[in-house]
């Protein structure tokens, strides 16, 4: 028996429990310390195997016929052995059975791929990424029904070819609804999953190639949107009817104060509020995301939104701090708001996020450490890509460094005597 790893063939014989002095012979397949058997359906006298050769003397002349068939049986099986390893299938032994009995193997497919993937790890992944992976999956099927007039294609026919035929496809797909056309960091997130499902199948022995590998995600530096401090004074204040919009409104402008995305905000409960070191309340939570945990000390204003909707019917007995509107719900008040309000900007509720980060906390001094905390982010790069410094701010501390250098230069010129 092989213990190198090597792939090794050779036979053994069983011996036979209702026929004593007898054994039935079995093909043994070795490759990285793990073993299949494969019955030979012959019998033949124990006496007469040779174990250490692993075949039968050769005084009768049916054993020459005997080890005749078990040589052409071993360089049969060596033959499926090298053409996996040639055309890079990833076949394993039991596989390597199937195929030297005559058993159709099916191989696994790409559309494969994503159910099985989904199937693993939905309990792993929170429900929004996994409903991302759904959505690549769809437009996967779209393109191989569409593209390649098949139902499904084989994992060993993912290649590169294929990967960059998938993003043109991409880039050029026209939805059929309203939507706008996908731009390029939406496709590279498609792209970027469909690579993350190709390496959880490598890992499975699924397929032997990488094909993503010699593709590069390139995703585009953008810059996220945010309320000015005019903005977001007027749709903090203006009289808003019916009730709904208020309501819709009040929950946008908490999240300016907190910096809470929606389904944190729309999750917290009266539970997750405490009174902090100083004594007043603050939030500790958990972001849903990504499981970080946030504290974050309450300003004046977001906590007059708590006790504005405490005693509401909606909240009494659920636990929690607000009334629940679904996202997409929430996004379509939003926009009518912003049309009354005549802000231009897309208004959706992740607004409010990056409103906390500027217009709230950077802009106001607060430093990129503690937004960043507050914000339950692991990295200080991530915060930077949402908090981007205002022009006030920026005016403000240039405007402070002027202030100082030129009481410097004033104080230098009446000690020295310097003439301007």
């Amino acid at each position: 028996m092989s213990t190198s790893g090597a792939f090794c063939v050779h036979f053994v014989l069983r011996e036979k429990i209702n026929q004593p002095g007898y054994g039935s012979v079995f093909m043994r397949i070795v490759h990285q310390m793990k073993r299949v058997e494969i019955s030979m359906k012959v019998v033949v006298q124990s006496n007469e195997w040779d174990n250490s050769k692993g075949r039968l003397s050769e005084k009768l002349p049916e054993y020459k016929e005997i080890n005749m068939f078990l040589d052409q049986s071993k360089a049969k099986m060596w033959a499926h052995y090298k053409d996996a390893r040639i055309y890079g299938d990833g076949i394993d032994l039991y596989t390597l059975k199937d195929i030297f009995q005559g058993i159709e193997v099916k191989e696994k497919t790409i559309i494969e791929a994503f159910v099985y993937h989904y199937k693993m790890q939905s309990a792993v992944l929170k429900p929004g990424t996994m409903k991302n992976y759904r959505t690549t999956e769809k437009y996967i099927r779209e393109f191989v029904t569409r593209e390649k007039r098949k139902t499904d294609i084989p994992l060993s026919k993912i290649n590169f070819q294929f990967i960059t035929e998938f993003e043109y496809f991409l880039r050029a797909y026209i939805p059929t609804t309203h939507r706008k056309r996908m731009q390029n960091n939406g496709l590279m997130k498609h792209m970027e999953r469909l690579q993350k499902v190709l390496n959880f199948v490598h890992k499975l022995d699924w397929m032997s190639a990488r094909p993503m590998d010699k593709f590069s995600l390139k995703f585009e530096k953008t810059e996220r949107g945010y309320l000015s401090d005019e903005e977001f004074e007027l749709l903090e204040t203006i009289n808003l009817l019916p009730t709904k919009l208020e309501m819709v409104r009040d929950l946008f402008v908490f999240s300016c104060y907190t910096g809470l995305s929606y389904i944190d905000l729309n999750q917290l409960s009266t539970d997750n509020l405490i009174r902090g070191i100083d004594g007043d309340f603050w939030i500790h939570t958990q972001r849903e995301k990504s499981s970080e945990k946030v504290i974050l000390p309450l300003l004046p204003q977001a906590l007059a939104l708590i006790r504005k909707y405490q005693n509401d019917p909606r909240v009494i007995g659920t636990g929690r701090v607000f009334p629940s509107f679904s996202n997409q719900k929430m996004n379509s008040y939003l926009k009518e708001i912003g049309q009354i309000c005549k802000i231009e900007k897309r208004m959706t509720f992740h607004l409010a996020r990056h409103t906390f980060a500027t217009t709230i906390t950077l802009a106001n001094g607060v430093p990129i450490e503690s937004v960043s905390k507050m914000l339950g982010h692991t990295k200080i790069s991530t915060t930077q890509i949402y908090a981007k410094v205002v022009e006030r701010k920026l005016s403000e501390d240039m405007r402070a460094l002027r202030d100082r250098l030129g009481g410097q230069r004033m104080n230098n010129i009446i000690r020295t005597g310097t003439n301007l």
